[in-house]
């Protein structure tokens, strides 16, 4: 299911969790086909909840508020509600190995896979 589905509810749920209340704005990056990017820039979840994405576009957005709308780097970010780890290209099964080594088990709080992207948020 993807995040545009999600009724209104669901969606700032969603977003909610994975951004909790920290101050600072969101920052969400639309790629179309050539690859340009639209950078867009949300006060909260709700407004972020609110937007309709765009079915012909790749779709990021950070899951670290950033200070302000200046720029996406790590010296621009404001905080991070959890620690996030990409596991890239190395399957599922790989994956429920690597969380269930010690000092993991029983950690992950979210977890997000895209096509053979996954995303585990602790």
């Amino acid at each position: 299911m993807r995040v545009k589905d999600f009724n209104q509810t669901y969606k700032k749920e969603f977003y909610q969790y994975i951004l909790g209340d920290m101050p600072g704005v969101i920052e969400v990056r639309e790629f179309n086909q050539e690859g340009h990017v639209n950078r867009l820039w949300f006060n909260d979840v709700s407004e972020l909840a609110d937007y309709n994405f765009s079915d012909d576009k790749d779709i990021y957005f950070g899951v670290a508020r950033r200070k302000n709308t200046t720029s996406g780097k790590a010296k621009n970010l404001s905080q991070v509600h959890c620690l996030w780890a990409d596991f890239d290209d190395i399957g599922l099964e790989e994956v429920k190995y690597r969380i269930n080594l010690p000092g993991f088990q029983n950690r992950v709080s979210l977890s997000i896979q895209v096509t053979e992207y996954i995303h585990i948020g602790f």
